[in-house]
């Protein structure tokens, strides 16, 4: 099974098995280390390399690259390797080369071979009968730019059209010396993709986008991108590839802080209506001012949490496995649930009674549980994640239980859920800075399986709808079994409904709100369904799929965009 792996973020000082053992591990087996190397030491998993000539500097030596190709020669399983020619051919003159492989070269196109891919591929092959003659001649400028096979697609879908061929036509007989048709040809070309692509197909049903549309948001989305280096995504070391078009990353499209303020009002918006519905049902119940007031100033730090995590610089996405309760990493974290709720018991039991306690620390074990096992990606460190969540948890049960602890068991079940999931949520940035500090706590991948880049934000939402249904049937419960909380059956399902609103998108979904948070703060300017338009410019071509991003095509057509 071919394995594909940028070489550029390889430090040459670890052994070649070791690193791609830990990237096949943690992309592809879920963390299981001992798997990947089975899998690689017994051949059935081949390493495809891509990346040499980036890893060091265009000018000047390339050290990293010569102890790379050393390191390479030392394993003894098969691999590709891909890398420019030209950088390839410098480093074997300086006798830093792969040994005991073949070498394939990408050549040229040859001239009657381009002919051939071009009159194949149009409709009106009396377009092109000009075209023949002036590609087969040697010294034209469409020869020598038509020796590219990217500039031979885009002249292909140039000649789709009556403008573009037209245009195509005008350059018979300009000279390739100088170098200025050249460029202009070049210019030409990539100035007609997007129409070529745009043009009506009668075909094709859905929806139609016209061509100064999609160039206008394309330039926006790739603004942003700055060149082939990873930046900070946060002040905790987590890197974002620049080059790379993620659902999840796209906030600076609208600036450095539209959209994730944007994001905190959604958040906001989420929670009011909860805690309104909320307000009336205990001003039905006449618990109100007391204790209901108090009831709901407990919850006020879970919308602030929330909102203060939706306006972060890097949000990780949201994600449920329901196949990590196969594995033992699952039910290893629902038994570290399990003990935190057992923590969380013992204090509560002599001060507020067995009951109250009981459901407490069963909310708890199992909101954080479950919520660790289906969520937390695997490389987070346990030992900081507990020291922050016990606490946090501890806190939010005694405070309940001190201030409403008298209305009931059901008040222990909430408070519990309650410090169960702000207890994640403080709790696994803790652990995740220090899985950093110990050389972990990489961008999670994605879920066993064929990642696409709309999986992100796919899983966040699924995520959060899963978690809205769980607090929709709890609250559904307490407004229509409750005594102290019991309301008419109408006013019932509101509630219930506004409280997993809240819950969902407006505490676990994250990436969705900063989505919708970019979509707010560049209205207008790019198309509400953003995500058809990013499937629809990867199924034209303008876009390639590399694992859980987009990236622009060719980087001729990210320059052109940029200009």
């Amino acid at each position: 099974m071919p394995v594909p792996v940028d070489l550029s973020g390889w430090d040459t000082g670890v052994m070649f098995a070791d690193w791609f053992s830990v990237r096949l591990s943690q992309e592809y087996l879920g963390g299981s280390e001992t798997r990947a190397r089975d899998l690689l030491a017994s051949g059935r998993v081949m390493p495809v390399l891509d990346g040499l000539d980036d890893m060091d500097p265009a000018d000047g030596a390339r050290p990293r690259a010569v102890a790379a190709l050393a390191e390479l020669n030392r394993f003894a399983g098969p691999l590709v390797l891909t890398c420019r020619s030209d950088e390839y051919a410098g480093l074997s003159r300086a006798g830093q080369r792969l040994l005991d492989c073949a070498t394939v070269r990408i050549e040229r196109v040859r001239p009657v071979d381009g002919w051939r891919f071009l009159v194949e591929r149009t409709v009106d092959r009396a377009r092109l009968a000009d075209l023949e003659n002036d590609l087969c001649t040697a010294g034209t400028a469409m020869g020598a730019v038509l020796s590219s096979p990217w500039m031979l697609t885009l002249a292909s879908l140039a000649s789709q059209t009556e403008a573009g061929a037209a245009r195509l036509l005008t350059f018979i007989g300009a000279p390739a010396s100088g170098g200025r048709a050249q460029e202009e040809l070049r210019a030409t070309l990539l100035e007609e993709l997007i129409p070529s692509l745009c043009e009506r197909d009668p075909a094709d049903r859905r929806q139609r986008y016209q061509a100064e549309a999609v160039s206008r948001w394309l330039r926006l989305l790739t603004a942003s991108l700055s060149g082939d280096r990873a930046t900070p995504a946060d002040g905790r070391g987590a890197a974002v590839p620049t080059r790379d078009l993620a659902i999840h990353t796209l906030w600076p499209v609208a600036g450095a802080r539209s959209a994730r303020y944007a994001a905190a009002a959604i958040t906001f918006a989420c929670w009011l209506p909860a805690l309104l519905s909320l307000a009336v049902c205990l001003h039905h119940n006449h618990a109100l001012p007391l204790p209901g007031a108090v009831l709901l100033a407990l919850l006020t730090p879970a919308p602030l949490l929330s909102a203060w995590t939706a306006r972060a610089r890097y949000v990780e996405p949201r994600r449920i496995l329901f196949q990590r309760l196969g594995s033992r990493l699952g039910w290893t974290r629902i038994f570290l649930g399990a003990t935190l709720g057992g923590v969380l018991m013992l204090p509560l039991t002599p001060a507020f009674g067995p009951g109250f306690a009981l459901a407490a620390g069963t909310g708890s074990a199992a909101v954080f549980g479950f919520g660790l096992a289906l969520s937390v990606r695997a490389d987070i460190d346990r030992p900081r994640l507990m020291a922050v969540s016990i606490p946090t948890a501890l806190s939010v049960t005694v405070g309940a239980g001190f201030l409403v602890g008298r209305l009931g068991d059901f008040v222990g079940l909430i408070a519990g859920c309650g410090a169960g999931a702000i207890g994640l949520a403080a709790g696994v940035p803790a652990g995740l800075r220090a899985a950093r500090r110990n050389n972990g706590g990489e961008p999670d991948p994605d879920p066993p399986g064929v990642p696409t880049p709309l999986a992100p934000l796919r899983n966040d939402v699924m995520a959060g709808v899963v978690s809205g249904l769980v607090v929709v049937l709890l609250t559904l419960y307490g407004t229509l079994c409750i005594e102290w909380l019991r309301v008419p059956w109408p006013l019932a399902v509101l509630t219930a409904l506004a409280c997993g609103v809240a819950a969902g998108p407006g505490f676990v979904a994250v990436t969705g709100r900063q989505y919708l948070g970019l979509l707010l703060a560049m209205r207008g300017r790019l198309p509400w369904r953003l995500t058809a338009f990013l499937r629809w410019c990867h199924e034209r071509g303008l876009l390639r799929s590399a694992g859980t991003a987009y990236q622009i095509r060719h980087d001729e057509l990210l320059e052109w965009l940029r200009r």
